[in-house]
């Protein structure tokens, strides 16, 4: 993906983020379909190991250690970049006559046609597919 931003990022604004969970982690439970759940608690680094060990043994039987499908489940990635601008908002809008939301929208298409392995064109809706070949020719043009 990194490759995608150095060639298609006009002005090599958008750049990887690494994001890293917290030091503490707050459980929720609930011990069954009718039980109240239980109050939260923070969980200490040793808790969060053996919870993960616990969720991933979890998955693990219940895939029959991944003989069985999961139909029908959903995994969420989170993908995240960030995009900086040389000056502050206002003097990029005035100064510079840039509007912000068409780079971050070039940007947003760069990550997508990583992520979905589709060309830029198959991701935009057809009434906006004019506007943004016009803001970003290179994107269109690599396809």
């Amino acid at each position: 993906m990194l490759c995608r931003f150095d060639a298609l990022d006009v002005g090599n604004a958008l750049r990887p983020t690494i994001l890293s969970a917290g030091k503490e982690w707050t459980l929720r439970a609930q011990p069954s379909l009718l039980a109240p759940p239980n109050a939260p608690r923070t969980l200490r680094a040793e808790e969060q190991r053996s919870e993960r060990a616990r969720t991933l043994d979890l998955i693990d039987a219940l895939t029959r250690s991944g003989a069985l499908r999961l139909e029908d489940a959903t995994l969420h990635v989170v993908l995240a970049a960030t995009h900086s601008f040389d000056k502050g908002l206002v003097e990029t809008v005035v100064q510079d006559s840039v509007n912000p939301i068409d780079a971050v929208e070039r940007s947003s298409l760069i990550m997508a046609s990583c992520v979905c392995q589709r060309p830029a064109a198959e991701l935009v809706r057809p009434e906006r597919l004019a506007a943004s070949r016009a803001l970003s020719p290179a994107l269109f043009a690599a396809e």
